[in-house]
Formats: C-alpha cells, structure tokens, sequence
C-alpha cells in the first residue's frame, strides 16, 4: 500500500509541474500581446535605473529599438528638454505624462516601471484654440473701436457738411472743410471695411 502511495506521488508531482508551467507560459503570452497592443508606452527600469524592457508604443516614442536601449540608462533613452518634455531620439519634442510604481521583490524595491503617455496631439490642439480665442478677443476689441471710432466720423461729417451749406463760409474754409469732408468719408469707408472684416471672422468662428 505504501508502495502505490508513492507510486502515485511521483505521477502526480510531475503533472502538477506541468500544468503550472503552461499557465505561466499562457499569463506571459497574455502578458505579452496586452504589453504589444497598449498605446502608452511602458517601460521597467532596474534598481540603477538601467533598461530591462520596453513595449512597442515607447520604441515609437522614444525612437529607440528595443535591444538597443537594454541595459542603457532611462534617462539616456527619454531623455527630458524639461519636465513633461520629452526629446526623440531624431530630436523632435512630445508632451508627455508619466506615472511610476516601484517594482518589489522578496520585500525589497528591484526596479520601476512607468507608463507614458503622449499627448502631444492634444497639446497642439489646445494651443491653436488659445491662439483662435486670442485672435476672436481682438477681433472683439478691434469691432468696437472701429464702431466707436465710426460714430465720431459720423459726427465729424455731419458738423463739415452743414458748415459748407452756410452762406457766408469763406472760400478759404470752405476749401479747408471740404478736406475735412473727402478724408472723413475715406476714413469711414476705412472703418466700414474694417467692420465687415471683423463680422465675417465671427461667421468663421461660428462655423
């Protein structure tokens, strides 16, 4: 009896060893394809900082293959213009958030590994929207003086036009006020085009 027990030991250890080897073979294969398809990019340091892997989306990032950046420093790899700045190996800059966690081993921090992610197409687009607002605010501002500025040329017209209808205005101002007159009506001709530029900007805006 003791002799099947054991029989029967020595069969099943073996087989046990074999299923948990498959289920780790199968984790890492999932581990594998999520770390291929994620699109932020993942990297995982040592304990001196030193390149141990790196997915997909950060040889896209950074610029570098895989083999080439092991055992090299991250900071050689990504490297940083300025905080959230990162420089590509062909030396165009991306926007970037990081976020890292220690590695533990055996109750003792053995490495990193951060996620970074790119948001460079987001931070361009937040800068064209700024400089879109900037431009409709003096396009604003620049309406108004132009309504104003319109509104005093008016004026200005209007008081020239009745003084030439006096009778008794000299030849010498009647010439005078007849200049004031012609650059009047060009600067409100001015004025009007300025308008019309400024409304069809707000009908784009608006679009």
């Amino acid at each position: 009896m003791a002799q099947a027990v054991g029989y029967c030991e020595s069969v099943m250890i073996p087989s046990t060893h074999q299923a948990e080897a498959e289920s780790l073979l199968e984790q890492r294969e999932w581990l594998q394809a999520i770390l291929a398809v994620t699109a932020d990019a993942i990297v995982a340091t040592d304990q001196d900082d030193k390149i141990k892997f790196m997915n997909s989306a950060a040889e896209k990032l950074t610029g570098w293959k895989g083999e080439e950046a092991l055992s090299r420093r991250k900071a050689d790899v990504f490297k940083l213009a300025r905080p959230c700045v990162l420089v590509r190996r062909d030396g165009i800059k991306c926007h970037i958030t990081e976020t890292t966690a220690p590695i533990h081993t055996a109750g003792r921090v053995t490495g990193r590994v951060s996620i970074i992610h790119d948001h460079t197409g987001r931070h361009h687009r937040e800068n064209q929207l700024a400089e879109a607002n900037k431009f409709a605010a003096v396009g604003k501002m620049a309406s108004q003086v132009a309504h104003d500025f319109n509104n005093l040329l008016v004026v200005i017209l209007g008081y020239s036009e009745m003084m030439l209808a006096e009778p008794l205005v000299a030849a010498e101002n009647a010439g005078r006020l007849r200049q004031i007159s012609e650059a009047t009506t060009k600067a409100a001709g001015l004025t009007r085009k300025l308008l019309v530029a400024s409304s069809s900007a707000k009908s784009c805006d608006a679009l």
